[in-house]
């Protein structure tokens, strides 16, 4: 019932819990989760139910995905570049790249993610800038190591020197007491 509540939240809500259920892969549901993911005005509620389609991994979301890129919503338009770089790996980084030049939000992430993956040297400046553009927290921890690992697959040495930078700059603004907890 909470699939159709007229409060965003509780359907937001159930979309989270929905996952962990035999219900999941029910017709009902997933035609319910297909009707929220086209046409629900609750942005969040939209971009849950197209991340609950994007892990059923059924092709025939493909266009629902692709309607959603052009969302307003940066979380909606993120779940769409996610779920259609699930579906199409070897497509996903000329999406990132068409979507990235200014992308914030869950959005923005989904790009950063891909363009770290599936990056090159000439990706150096955007991923860089994401990462320097991100507050300090523990997302920020957390994505230092994937930034090292895509300074890992450079060639050049000015441009690693330059993104080992950002990250000492970052480590740097850690309480020194606090160091050894990172």
């Amino acid at each position: 019932k909470g699939l159709y509540d007229k409060f965003g939240g509780i359907r937001l809500h159930t979309i989270q819990k929905i996952g962990g259920t035999p219900y999941k892969t029910d017709k009902v549901v997933l035609e319910e989760m297909e009707r929220i993911a086209k046409t629900d005005l609750n942005k969040k509620a939209k971009a849950a139910a197209i991340n609950f389609l994007a892990k059923n991994g059924d092709t025939k979301y493909k266009s629902v995905f692709e309607a959603a890129l052009n969302d307003s919503s940066y979380s909606v338009a993120g779940a769409g570049l996610k779920a259609l770089a699930a579906l199409d790996p070897a497509n996903a980084y000329s999406l990132a790249k068409k979507y990235g030049t200014d992308a914030k939000g869950a959005l923005g992430t989904a790009v950063t993610g891909i363009i770290i993956d599936k990056g090159t040297e000439a990706d150096f400046e955007l991923v860089s800038k994401s990462y320097k553009d991100m507050p300090p927290s523990f997302e920020k921890m957390n994505g230092s190591s994937k930034y090292a690992e895509y300074l890992a697959k450079l060639d050049n040495i000015a441009t690693i020197k330059k993104g080992i930078d950002d990250i000492i700059e970052f480590r740097n603004l850690i309480p020194e007491a606090f160091r050894s907890q990172v």
